[in-house]
């Protein structure tokens, strides 16, 4: 894919303070409301003169500018003591580039120099060594309304000078954004699942900089299947969500990306399953983020379910034989169509063995009157049908009458169809479900497809005995 490199603006302040020398705490007296035997503190954080950002804004100028958004929430290390060092979560009062952040921490810990963005629970303090988590799984919602909004996630370090803790990157990041979500969607589930790297888990990290003012990782391969997995809930607006994937180094391999998207009551669509997307092997910067052109998710189309037809509603179109020749087995056809299928129904008297062993689809716009029409004795309307019997559209069926295949010629392609068999009562009946953007080529001015059926014997002869079915009755249905 083609990539544009956006540049965050530049980083400023050089940290000359030991990362043993303890951060002042804020001016907040011991708080009332906080748990027995902790205590609430504040502290500043910034980003001097970058405008540091959690959901970033591009300028237009090569340049991202951003802000700390209310709600944000940074992991701060603290020491007691004997000694013990362990990361505390403070969360944003406000937005802005330079904003206070609160949290309780207990009363025999005292603030270190040191912080890390996004907070997790999993950050550690091991030998005098940093060690950074990213999560497999995070939701990425910031801010005071229901439903939030994007969150950059891009690990971010921080050294205190006067209390003021200043973050600065640890690495840089892809942007990846996804379109064409259905207007019903309003937040998702993206999946990016890595063939061999590290993506997730916890990560060793050294100071660099010539005065230690940064830290940073290296890239690693996963030593399991979850370090190898990036999941995050985001939020979708105007049909579309994007988010960060952080990483420093060379992103190598093969990722596969898996979409689930939600409703406003929370009911999970299956928008992409197991997307293939080949890795880069640009070097991922420190504070660069790379944008990549846009993944357009297919339109969506929901699973049928023959459950909720009502065959006998007015819209369904129907035929019954009343032929007492060999034909007579075949008992009723019905086609009705919704916005994303049509659903066809064929009930027949059930033979054993059963006479025929392929059932052929018949497809037509319905223009008797053009000039062509009169195909196969007349009996297929229009000039858009299958030209006497091309067996475009067929089905296998065994000795017991069931269909066992069923595929249609889409575009030169042989698609599978979804099909069921129903026995009752001595009757056998089909159901096929074909996607309404199948029907295109057949669709009328009006909207409107016919529909009809053959079965045959022997599929190389069209004229073979028993040939039966409907092709003089063929069912006008409307379609979307």
């Amino acid at each position: 894919m083609k990539k544009i490199t956006v540049i965050l603006a530049a980083l400023a302040a050089a940290f000359a303070v030991s990362c043993t020398k303890e951060a002042p705490e804020a001016q907040l007296p011991q708080d009332q409301n906080a748990p027995a035997g902790m205590k609430m503190v504040t502290i500043t954080a910034s980003i001097e003169g970058a405008d540091t950002k959690t959901s970033y804004t591009n300028n237009g100028d090569g340049t991202a500018s951003f802000s700390w958004t209310k709600g944000d929430q940074i992991s701060v290390r603290c020491i007691d003591k004997s000694s013990n060092r362990k990361y505390f979560t403070f969360t944003a009062n406000e937005t802005g580039p330079s904003v206070i952040f609160s949290g309780s921490i207990p009363d025999d810990y005292t603030l270190e120099t040191e912080a890390f963005f996004p907070a997790s629970e999993d950050h550690d303090w091991v030998s005098w060594q940093p060690y950074y988590n990213i999560p497999m799984y995070r939701p990425m919602y910031i801010g005071d309304d229901s439903k939030g909004r994007l969150s950059a996630d891009i690990p971010m370090f921080a050294k205190a000078t006067d209390g003021v803790y200043n973050f600065t990157h640890m690495c840089g990041a892809a942007l990846l954004t996804f379109t064409n979500f259905p207007d019903f969607i309003t937040k998702a589930k993206v999946s990016i699942v890595n063939s061999a790297l590290k993506i997730s888990g916890t990560f060793k990290v050294s100071y660099s900089g010539a005065n230690s003012e940064y830290m940073t990782w290296n890239s690693a391969s996963a030593a399991n299947d979850s370090e190898k997995t990036y999941i995050r809930e985001v939020p979708v607006e105007n049909n579309q969500t994007q988010l960060y994937l952080p990483y420093h180094g060379e992103l190598w391999g093969t990722s596969t990306i898996s979409i689930i998207g939600y409703d406003v009551a929370g009911v999970e669509y299956t928008l992409l399953n197991g997307k293939s997307m080949k890795g880069n092997s640009t070097r991922f910067e420190r504070g660069v983020v790379q944008p990549y052109a846009p993944l357009v998710l297919p339109d969506y189309v929901p699973e049928a379910d023959l459950s909720k037809i009502d065959w006998n509603a007015e819209n369904v179109a129907t035929v019954t034989n009343s032929s007492t020749s060999d034909d007579s087995v075949l008992e009723e056809l019905k086609v009705v169509a919704d916005n994303y299928h049509m659903y066809v129904r064929i009930k027949s008297a059930l033979q054993t063995p059963y006479g025929a062993d392929f059932i052929d689809i018949l497809l037509s716009d319905g223009d008797a009157d053009a000039e062509g029409a009169a195909v196969a004795w007349d009996q297929w309307p229009g000039t858009l049908g299958i030209d006497l019997y091309k067996k475009e559209h067929k089905g296998t069926i065994d000795a017991e009458g069931n269909i066992t295949s069923m595929t249609f010629n889409h575009n030169g392609t042989y698609e599978n169809i979804e099909f069921k068999n129903e026995i009752v009562d001595g009757k056998i009946t089909w159901y096929m479900i074909f996607p309404v953007d199948y029907m295109e080529k057949y669709k009328s001015p009006t909207g409107t497809v016919h529909v009809g059926f053959r079965l045959w014997t022997d599929w190389a002869n069209f004229a073979a005995i028993p040939a039966r079915g409907w092709g003089q009755s063929m069912l006008e249905v409307t379609l979307p």
